[in-house]
């Protein structure tokens, strides 16, 4: 997926069967892992998965209302 977000946003790249990666090319980005702390993301901040984990990235370090560990079939 390639965009731009604005506003409040969360996308949830889990499932996809392929080796997800995230690449912040402006702004920032919050990483966020069932129980564990969000991890903040920065301009030219690479991350790559070695396998398809369930994480979810979005524009806030809080999770509550995104839906972490919670599979509403919707992607986010």
């Amino acid at each position: 997926m390639n965009g731009t977000f604005c506003g409040t946003w969360a996308v949830d790249t889990g499932g996809s069967r392929r080796i997800p990666f995230h690449l912040i090319g402006s702004g920032e980005a919050w990483l966020h892992f069932e129980s564990e702390v969000p991890q903040k993301l920065q301009l030219q901040d690479l991350v790559v998965f070695p396998r398809d984990a369930h994480q979810i990235i979005s524009g806030q370090n809080d999770v509550i209302g995104i839906g972490l560990g919670v599979d509403t079939g919707h992607g986010y």
